[in-house]
């Protein structure tokens, strides 16, 4: 399985450049509509400016994203950094009904879930992979769901 994976980030990576539309509110860019219709997959970034783990996660994450196809998926940052980035958060997390993951995970930051359409935790990101590793965590989220 591993192997296939594999073989299919290589064939995406080779043949294919997919250029990344997502949210990265404090990063530059802004919410697009395609962010807000009804994904199959959400991965949500915990995040703060001030964490060292959310800084060398990030650049990978960007990196493994800009590798696969997004279609199914949005990306969402619940920043912490500022008292106005965490209001912020809170109040997308009720207008998204993400609020029991917000609960769940309080302002910890520095890694990535996945959750599926039911809500479920599929998947977690840490510091500790490595692109290949998140592209393939994003790659077996978008083909099970």
């Amino acid at each position: 399985m591993k192997i296939l994976i594999s073989l299919a980030l290589f064939m995406l990576c080779k043949f294919s450049f997919v250029t990344a539309s997502y949210a990265q509110d404090n990063f530059g860019s802004d919410v697009t509509e395609e962010n807000i219709q009804s994904p199959n997959i959400r991965v949500i970034m915990f995040y703060s400016q001030n964490c060292p783990i959310c800084e060398i996660l990030r650049p990978k994450f960007y990196e493994a994203l800009a590798a696969i196809n997004q279609d199914s998926l949005d990306i969402i940052i619940f920043d912490f950094t500022t008292n106005e980035s965490l209001e912020n958060t809170k109040n997308f997390a009720e207008e998204e009904q993400l609020q029991d993951i917000l609960r769940q995970f309080g302002t910890k930051t520095g890694f990535i879930t996945i959750i599926n359409k039911e809500g479920e935790i599929i998947e977690r990101i840490t510091q500790n992979d490595d692109v290949v590793e998140i592209t393939e965590k994003l790659l077996a989220a978008t083909l099970d769901n």
